[in-house]
């Protein structure tokens, strides 16, 4: 038996088997209006071909996949502890990925896509839509994340999709979330977090076409 590494350009189709689909990307401008404020010293969960770059560079990062490069396992490796922590886990670590951030002292940021709403907070058969009162959804909100999580909606076209099909030349195929997204501050300033939500206020829409 004989091994040998064949480079990732011209083994595309094991490389998107190897990951798994759905994969979530975000828009590199996006990150760069974030990184601004909370300066990223770790990405805990990338891979050497799907890292993050901020101002000062490639931000260092842990991976699920093994590398040379990364820091160690995303799962395990201590949050940065000079800096803040960019989680964008895939989707099957989410509820590790908030459990972890809830755990931490050190400031993080998870970005998650935004969850269906409540089926009381939808539209009824006869037109009119019944709303869960604030105080009730503070309170939810609470339970899940901690008191002292902070929210910033991000909405449609800052993130893309790899999707579950290659193309005919068998590269990997992505697209457009069609759906927001919530990022979720942990041991975060206020003021960082209105700096946060302003600056991405101000982004071009569906930049991440």
């Amino acid at each position: 038996m004989v091994f040998c590494w064949i480079p990732r350009e011209l083994n595309q189709a094991a490389d998107f088997v190897s990951k798994g689909a759905h994969d979530y990307r975000v828009a590199p401008a996006l990150f760069l209006a974030l990184d601004s404020v909370l300066h990223f010293t770790l990405d805990l969960f990338a891979s050497e071909s799907e890292r993050v770059k901020g101002h000062q560079g490639l931000v260092p990062f842990a991976s699920f996949f093994q590398s040379d490069s990364s820091l160690g396992d995303g799962r395990r490796v201590p949050f940065a502890s000079n800096g803040t922590t960019w989680v964008f886990p895939p989707h099957g670590l989410a509820s590790l990925a908030l459990r972890r951030c809830k755990q931490s002292d050190s400031p993080s940021a998870l970005l998650l896509p935004c969850w269906r709403a409540h089926p009381s907070n939808r539209a009824s058969n006869d037109g009119r839509k019944y709303s869960i009162p604030d105080g009730r959804t503070a309170v939810a909100r609470a339970d899940v994340f901690g008191h002292s999580a902070q929210f910033i909606r991000i909405p449609p076209g800052f993130a893309s999709k790899r999707l579950s099909s290659l193309d005919s030349a068998g590269n990997s195929r992505t697209e457009r979330c069609r759906h927001a997204m919530r990022l979720v501050l942990f041991n975060i300033s206020a003021e960082h977090a209105a700096k946060c939500s302003a600056l991405l206020a101000s982004l071009p829409p569906c930049i991440g076409r």
